[in-house]
């Protein structure tokens, strides 16, 4: 049988294939240089402590969570996820309706940027006419 040395900063990358569901395999570059000095023992303690106080984020875009989110919100509020799929369908029937008023005003003042535009034109000719 062959010897496994410690998971140490030099031979970690030796190791990954073999050991690759240790906690010291996905320590932090910036702890490589404090932790290893440090006996197996402590280090572990240090890194799995340092696992159970880090913060878990999961990000994603667009008006909706992913869907193992959404169950997760039904488990914690009566009707969750209903009520933000609701949320999600009030909120983009209000856009369209927003976008359908812009579209509206921005062809109505160019309409009116083109009649107020020929109307002094016509005025500019008579005026230079009348000279």
């Amino acid at each position: 049988m062959s010897e496994k040395k410690p998971a140490t900063a030099s031979n970690q990358h030796e190791n990954k294939g073999e050991n690759s569901g240790t906690s010291v395999d996905r320590m932090p570059k910036e702890l490589e240089p404090v932790l290893k000095d440090l006996p197996e023992q402590k280090r572990q303690a240090i890194l799995k402590a340092l696992k159970s106080i880090s913060i878990h984020q999961q990000t994603f875009s667009g008006p909706l969570p992913p869907p193992n989110i959404l169950k997760n919100y039904s488990d914690v509020v009566n009707d969750g996820a209903e009520r933000i799929m609701s949320m999600a369908e009030k909120q983009s029937t209000h856009r369209i309706a927003l976008e359908d008023h812009a579209i509206r005003e921005e062809l109505r003042q160019s309409g009116r940027g083109q009649v107020f535009g020929f109307i002094l034109g016509l005025v500019g000719l008579y005026s230079a006419t009348k000279s």
